[in-house]
This record gives structure tokens, sequence and C-alpha cells, in this order.
């Protein structure tokens, strides 16, 4: 085959009449096709257009910045002056560790190719916050795994969706929001849905297209606009592998050979090729059978991706190292329903003082149970390539903001987390999940019922966010001043909960075992743990948060007054505790035994 030359010095850069009419036909050849693409990029650089180009690194994300990228070395070799550039990409934190490794390596060629052409252009990598760490929130009590059948998109809208929106809005922010589009690798022909909504959505590889037109916020405000424009459109899934296979050839120049695109792809389809994949049939209504997320993802049935790796004989020994993570998928899949690993305490108060009685987040035990496992695998991990993982599940910073989570719900003694944290990295004991665990199904859980909770105690000062060593010391607290009038502790506040990564290695390298030993071993309530991590500056809570966190301090403070720690997840128990009968207030669950 010939080599093909999109664009040479001979061409007259008239941008007008340098798109074909017929380039975005799907009929066409690809030459064309890219022609097309090529020019339709060269006319809105020329009308000012910025370009954000999301690159998961897929196959249809990297052929996409792939032509984009060729289309802005030669738009500005003529001379001309390139808008900006930015290709983003996210990270959830919890992706399977070859594909992180692969995408994380193809964001640097696209990194050496922009300095290379001299581009006005970078590369952003956008994760979640403390708030938005799907493990994290997990372990630390705050939700709990997004399952089919729970399919609220919980966890993609934390890991993914709102970590993009809020970089995007930054970008916006530096380039221009009339004049910066996003560029998405969103094919018609990918899937029947796929193209139904790309239809429905009027997405267009030609003009950039409004999403958010027509689309008003609560208060009905209309909402600001955000232009998406989807350059391989009209590219099939051969149009797509030729592409590779010309710049696999040298045929085409790309900021990357895609020969690890094609083994990641290989090692998915446990060891075919992602074309033959295709010529079998496997791929033909998706587009391609291998799928890549998150190693503990549960909202789909099976990780057949993550299983090939692990199971089929060219690449089990090499992905060995992956095996842990996916046996804390299946425990944690296996053990869901449990209704003894539930928290069955509300943690709203109820305006009549009581307290609903129902399932919500995992139970103390359970959380506990999961930390000890990502500590585990962690610390093998690390010991294992010599202090350079290949993944990691829990950083400092999460095992900090999981002792603050646990402190503000009452789950656990105060720093148990970093306590764990010493167990196994000091003192070296380990704790691993079962790699065929008993499975619970799912069945309907007793209706929730409502028990007498709030003490004499629960509103005094003693029980809410104040500084009460400060008090006890005699010193003046300064307490931060609500406009409402009400008085909190003094606390750093930010854009969102968050743990500072600088402090948390200092505490981690002289302070944790001081503080472990102060705040666990001789355990009040966990809370004054989560004040001195307060005073100590490590921790960062959300702007205008004070009322919220004095809020779940008041029920974390009761929880431990009256004697409910150890049966959080036992609710006939939490019942009779808070002196009640169960047959009295109408709880009946024959899943537990009164």
């Amino acid at each position: 085959m010939q080599q093909i030359t999109i664009l040479n010095a001979e061409q007259e850069p008239i941008n007008e009449a340098f798109m074909p009419p017929a380039g975005f036909r799907p009929d066409d050849e690809l030459e064309e096709k890219i022609a097309a693409i090529t020019g339709n990029c060269w006319r809105l650089w020329d009308e000012g257009w910025h370009f954000l180009i999301a690159a998961s690194m897929g196959k249809d994300s990297s052929v996409m910045t792939s032509i984009v990228l060729n289309a802005a070395v030669e738009y500005q070799a003529q001379g001309l002056v390139l808008p900006y550039l930015v290709v983003c990409s996210g990270n959830t934190l919890l992706e399977n560790p070859v594909i992180d490794a692969y995408a994380r390596a193809e964001l640097a060629k696209v990194e050496v190719f922009i300095h290379k052409h001299n581009l006005p252009a970078r590369v952003e990598i956008a994760e979640p916050g403390t708030s938005n760490n799907y493990l994290l929130n997990l372990i630390g009590g705050r939700t709990i795994a997004t399952l089919p059948d729970n399919d609220d998109a919980k966890c993609s809208n934390m890991m993914k969706v709102e970590p993009i929106t809020r970089q995007k809005k930054r970008i916006f922010k530096e380039l221009g929001i009339d004049k910066t589009c996003t560029l998405v690798g969103t094919r018609f022909d990918e899937s029947a849905a796929r193209g139904d909504a790309m239809e429905q959505r009027s997405d267009s590889p030609i003009e950039p297209v409004n999403s958010k037109a027509g689309k008003t916020d609560k208060k009905g405000r209309p909402l600001k606009p955000e232009y998406v424009l989807s350059p391989i459109a009209h590219l099939s899934l051969d149009d797509i592998y030729y592409y590779i296979a010309m710049v696999r050839n040298d045929w085409v120049k790309a900021y990357s050979g895609f020969n690890e695109l094609v083994e990641v792809y290989k090692e998915g389809e446990g060891g075919e090729c992602m074309v033959n994949a295709y010529a079998n049939g496997k791929a033909k209504s998706t587009g391609c059978g291998a799928r890549f997320g998150c190693h503990i993802c549960l909202r789909v049935q099976d990780d057949k991706s993550m299983n090939n790796m692990l199971t089929h004989e060219d690449t089990r020994e090499k992905n060995a190292y992956m095996q842990p993570l996916a046996n804390f998928r299946t425990a944690l899949k296996a053990w869901h329903y449990d209704p003894a690993r539930r928290n069955w305490l509300a943690r709203t108060l109820n305006s009549d003082g009581s307290v609903n009685i129902k399932p919500n987040a995992y139970s103390p035990e359970f959380c506990e149970q999961l930390m000890m496992w990502a500590l585990s695998i962690d610390a093998d991990e690390y010991m294992a390539t010599n202090g350079s993982p290949r993944f990691t599940l829990l950083r400092l910073v999460d095992v900090l903001a999981i002792d603050v989570l646990w402190n503000r719900y009452g789950y656990q003694q105060g720093l148990h987390a970093c306590y764990l944290w010493l167990k196994v990295n000091r003192d070296g004991e380990r704790w691993y999940p079962p790699e065929e665990p008993d499975v619970f199904p799912s069945r309907p859980f007793p209706p929730e019922v409502s028990v007498p909770y709030a003490d004499r105690e629960f509103d005094g000062i003693f029980s809410g966010f104040r500084d009460l060593s400060m008090m006890a010391a005699g010193y003046d607290e300064m307490p931060y001043q609500s406009s409402k009038g009400d008085s909190f502790m003094a606390c750093n506040t930010g854009d969102e909960f968050s743990i500072d990564e600088r402090a948390a290695e200092e505490f981690f390298g002289f302070e944790v075992e001081w503080a472990v030993e102060r705040f666990h071993d001789f355990c009040i309530n966990p809370t004054s743990a989560y004040r001195y991590l307060m005073r100590l500056g490590v921790v960062q809570i959300k702007k205008g948060d004070h009322a919220e966190q004095e809020r779940m301090l008041r029920m974390a403070n009761q929880i431990w007054r009256s004697g409910l720690r150890d049966c959080l997840n036992n609710p006939h128990e939490i019942v009779r505790r808070l002196g009640m009968n169960g047959d009295a207030v109408g709880f009946q669950g024959e899943m537990f035994a009164a």
C-alpha cells in the first residue's frame, strides 16, 4: 500500500475548500474521511475554537487523538496560529493495573509528541478527590457498592463524571466557554443504542453541538453552554482497525505505534487478536469484546477482561499479581447482601428525637475487614516490587480520610485505621479476602421502624463540633461563627473534604505511633481523635459544612453513650439496647434472631 498523505506543503491552506463535501459519508474511503476530519479541524481552528480532547486511550479515542494531533501539526506547519489543545483523560484510582499502566504510557507519548512539534497543548488526568474516592467511601462506611439491581451509576458519577466535570469547568474558564469544545470518540456504528443516543443528541462531526441547549438547573436557569464535537462519528469499526494497522505499518505517523494498544486488547480477549475477535463475531454488537474498567466494578456480572488476563496461559503468570484484586471484588460481591454486614442505624435524627432502623452503609466490622484486606494487598505489592507498586488501593491520605469517616460515624475507636496500618506495615500482620466466599443472595430487608434515640446530652456543647480539648484546658478555642450565629470548631475549609498530602506524610513519619497510643489505646470516644486531626491541620472540610459535621458528630457520640458501637449490624440488638421491644415497635425480621 502507498503511504497516505493527508496534507502536503503544496496544498493551499484555504480551509473553506479543504473539506470535501462527501468526506463524512459512511461509505467513503478512510482516506477521504481522514481528510474531512482534518479539514474540519482546520476550519474550526480558523474560527478560534480550542479543543478539549477526551482520550481514554481505548481504540476509538486513540485513533481520534492521533488524527486531530496530526491535523494540528500540519495546521501549524502552514504558519497558522493554532488555538490551545488539552488532551484530557480520567483515572478512577481503581483502574485495572494493566490498563492504568498502558494509559499512562500512552499519555506520556502524547506529551512527547506535543513537545516534539511545539504544539500549544498539554495533557491532564482527572482523578477523584477524597469525597469521590469510591473505595475510600466504601471502607469509610459512607456508601455501598453499585450493583446492577441498585444501578444508579453512583460509582461512575463519583469517579468519572464529577472529576471530569470539575476539570472541564476549570478549562472552560481558562480558555473561554464559548470557544472551547470537547472532542469525543463516539461512533454511530459502535452499537445500535450508541447510534440512537448520538442521533437524539444531534451529535455532529462537523459543527460543535451545545449539549446543554434547552436544559436548566434546579432553579430553572439556563445551563451554561458546553460544546461537543464527534470527529470520528462516521468511522466504522473496520476504519478504526484499518487506521491502527496503517500506523503499525508506518504508513501514517502518529504519537504512538499502537503496538501496546493492540496487546492490551489481545490480553483482554484472552489472547486473541482484536481483529480476529471481531471477525469471529465476538464484537459485532458492541464494537469490541474487551471492555476495561475498575478492578472492583460490580456493575457488570463478571469482569471478563480481568478474568482473561488471569486465566489465559499466555498472560496468567505475568498478571498473577492482580489475583488479590479479583479476590477482593469477588468477596465484596458475595457478601454485599449479607444483612449482618450492614449498618442498621440511620444517620439522621427524626424531628421527635427518634431514629430509623434500616440498612444503609456497610457495618463497622465489614468496613474494618475491607480495610485489612486492602492494607495487606498493598503491603504485599509494595514488597514484591521493591517499592515500585503497580497499583495502590489506599494511600496515606486515604487511611487518614477513613479514620475521619469512621470517627465521624462512631464506627471505631479513635484512629483505628491508623492502628490497622501499623499492624500491617510495622508489625507485618496480614489479612486476605477468601478466594471462594459463601454467597449471600439478594432478598428483601424488613421494613424500617423508628425508636427513641436522642438523650438529654444529645444537644449539649460536648456532643457537637467544638474543640473540647481547648475548652477543657482553659484556652480560647476561637470558634468559627456561622452566618446563623452558631459556633463550631475552627478548622481548614475548601472546595471539598480532603486530606493534606504533605501533612499526611509527616503524620505517618513522625506522629502516628504516639497518636494511636493516645487516641486509640486509651479511647474515650472516637470524636476526640476526629477533633485532634482537625486541630492538627491535616483535614479540610467543605466550606460551609460545619453544621453537617456537627450533626454527624452528635449522632456518633450518641452511639457511644448508648453502647451501640458493637451491634450496629444487628437491628434487634440496637432496638433492645435503646430500651425497646422489637415486637412493640413493629420490627420483625426473619434473617435475624431476636
